[in-house]
């Protein structure tokens, strides 16, 4: 008989946020939302009400998994916090997913002609944050880590048709080159978010995609430093 895992997974990387609990691959609970300022009363309280909807206690959770970027710093940083402390207070370990790693599983890879799909997550200052995947035997396989590119640098990496997914497309479509834009395929089928209810259907793999950690090792994934770290160097390096 399947052992019942309750996990409770939550990503707030993005302007987008997302919760959702399931049990082994059925979904109990999923809540998700847009907003332009902090998740933070938005996480904690959809956590709670999706406990209390599933008539589940915090106790009950067996697994965690977490969005830990790249994306907003002020997202991601909600995201860790919360699930450094329920870890440290359920005394579990955490899985920790990277965001193209999410939005990745948004897309079906036998709904989609494309060999190739490339994610991209506004890093803002006219900077992307991209990763690539090829597809191979019907799943998306990593080529590169996620990683930060300016505007101006972003066809040195595309050479061939993507499948393009994410919300920093729409953002910065007008400063894109006629020739980059050529080789972007663009799919309204796919989520253009990373959202955690994708991982629902990948929950026997789910170790596959990321290491359980325990809740000290729990870090968000900044590729690059903060407008105001950035200041920061600035004044120092004058």
């Amino acid at each position: 008989a399947l052992v019942k895992m309750l996990t409770l997974a939550f990503d707030t990387s993005t302007s987008f946020g997302s919760v959702v609990l399931f049990e082994n691959h059925k979904i109990l609970f999923e809540k998700s939302w847009l907003r332009e300022k902090s998740h933070s009363e938005m996480l904690t309280d959809a956590i709670d009400v999706g406990l209390k909807s599933c008539s589940q206690k915090p106790q009950d959770i067996k697994r965690l998994c977490v969005g830990i970027g790249p994306g907003s710093f002020t997202g991601i940083r909600v995201s860790v916090n919360v699930a450094r402390s329920l870890a440290f207070a359920l005394g579990l370990e955490v899985l920790c997913l990277d965001s193209f790693d999410l939005l990745a599983l948004g897309v079906n890879p036998s709904k989609t002609n494309e060999k190739f799909l490339l994610g991209m997550i506004d890093a803002f200052n006219n900077e992307l944050f991209i990763a690539r995947f090829e597809k191979i035997n019907e799943a998306w396989k990593r080529l590169t880590k996620s990683h930060s590119k300016t505007l101006s640098n972003l066809g040195l990496e595309v050479k061939e048709s993507h499948l393009c997914i994410g919300e920093a497309y729409d953002h910065y479509e007008a400063f894109f080159s006629p020739e980059f834009r050529k080789l972007l395929v663009r799919d309204s089928n796919f989520s253009q978010y990373p959202h955690v209810k994708n991982l629902a259907q990948k929950s026997d793999a789910l170790e596959t995609l990321a290491q359980p950690l325990a809740w000290n090792q729990v870090q968000a994934l900044y590729i690059k430093a903060s407008a105001a770290e950035e200041k920061l160097n600035e004044i120092k390096t004058r």
